[in-house]
């Protein structure tokens, strides 16, 4: 038989063990902090939210990351009739049904302030307060930016607003007893752009096309708007292409018969504007259409390689005009040089006649009983001379048409 003392040790143990399973138990069935329930309401009706926002600074705008830096105060408000009756100290937040709001393009938020107030509603009569979630935001949000007309472009800067219960339970209205304000002292990018001062608020209508969903949720744009300044541009990138176009007309002074150093001239032109264009082209994102700017350097480049293609037509025919100029003057030489040398020849053949027609002293004066020369020899060697002379005269002259 066992003592009172053992089963008591025993009945214990056992108490141990029960309550050890039952915390478990209990560790496996609770909820994680990451756990988050959502509860709809009790009257199943649609809900009204009431935006309001404050945008208190625009930081950096980077164009080719295409983002934004914000910060923002952000106001939804809604009637909520379970409050009657209730103070803000009494009410348990956390247990409350609230809107679900998400910043849809916040890439990363640095701050997050939110919290929770309850207001009376002095134009209604039927007592039921209005409750509001206050958000203090500072995030980057990303804004994918139209720049067709860079640099002369104007950037929409949205915060979009999207609830997590679809447009059944909840619909967005802009709050009209405030309005939505910008203040423009503390835009840190005042020296690439001027930020306008009002601000665009308005809820808009999900595409389902675009987003693949079943069902529709509400969305909410909040939309600041800056022009950018093209003085920087301006300067430092349309006047030097503007430069750099108008230097091709250098080409032209060089001579036209040293068509290397020509053809050099406009070669590096035409590869420093390709250069220029990759250093402006890291001012802006990859995409798939021209801006301004590029239409710009297109038109630049396009100009030069013209002008380029311009200098060789007038090289070559600059250069065939000379060589046809050359070969005329060559062959005018040529022929003066030839009638000279028959004219010279010819007057030459004149005056050996000329000589061997004079009267000798052996013969008379009238040319009649000419006395036999000393050596007629000598009288048949120059008559055959003679002959031989005159026919190569004759030849030479109908060789090149000059009568004799």
């Amino acid at each position: 038989m066992m003592d009172t003392k053992e089963v008591l040790e025993i009945a214990l143990h056992s108490l141990q063990r029960i309550e050890h399973s039952l915390k478990e138990i209990e560790a496996n069935s609770k909820q994680t902090d990451s756990d988050v329930w959502h509860t709809k309401r009790a009257d199943n009706q649609k809900v009204t939210v009431l935006i309001r926002c404050n945008i208190i600074s625009v930081g950096d705008i980077d164009t080719v990351k295409q983002e934004f830096t914000t910060e923002i105060w952000l106001s939804a408000i809604w009637k909520e009739p379970t409050l009657i009756g209730k103070n803000r100290e009494e009410v348990i937040w956390e247990e409350q049904w609230h809107p679900r709001l998400v910043f849809t393009n916040a890439i990363s938020v640095d701050k997050m302030e939110t919290k929770h107030h309850l207001y009376e509603d002095k134009d209604s009569d039927d007592g039921i307060p209005y409750a509001a979630m206050n958000f203090r935001l500072k995030a980057t949000f990303k804004e994918p930016m139209e720049l067709y007309d860079f640099p002369f472009d104007c950037q929409d800067l949205t915060i979009r607003i999207m609830s997590d219960w679809p447009d059944t339970d909840v619909q967005f209205k802009k709050n009209m007893s405030i309005k939505d304000s910008i203040r423009i002292d503390t835009f840190t990018g005042a020296q690439e752009w001027d930020l306008h001062k009002h601000v665009i608020s308005q809820a808009v209508d999900e595409d389902r096309e675009l987003t693949g969903s079943h069902r529709k949720y509400p969305m909410y744009h909040i939309t600041a708007h800056v022009q950018r300044r093209i003085g920087f541009y301006l300067w430092n990138v349309a006047l030097i292409m503007f430069l750099i176009m108008c230097m091709t007309f250098a080409s032209f002074s060089v001579d036209p018969f040293e068509p290397a150093d020509r053809l050099s001239v406009t070669l590096t032109l035409l590869l420093t504007s390709v250069a220029f264009k990759f250093v402006v082209s890291q001012s802006l994102p990859t995409i798939s259409y021209l801006t301004i700017l590029y239409k710009a350097s297109q038109k630049e480049m396009k100009a030069a390689n013209q002008k380029y293609q311009e200098l060789c037509q007038q090289i070559n025919k600059t250069w065939t005009e000379n060589m046809a100029k050359r070969q005329q003057r060559d062959e005018e030489k040529t022929v003066k040089y030839e009638i000279n040398y028959v004219e010279n020849d010819h007057h030459e053949i004149k005056r050996k006649k000329a000589k061997r027609s004079r009267v000798r002293p052996n013969e008379s004066k009238d040319g009649k009983g000419l006395g036999r020369l000393k050596d007629p020899d000598r009288r048949r060697h120059d008559g055959d001379h003679s002959e031989s002379t005159e026919r190569q005269s004759k030849s030479q002259s109908a060789e090149y048409n000059i009568p004799i």
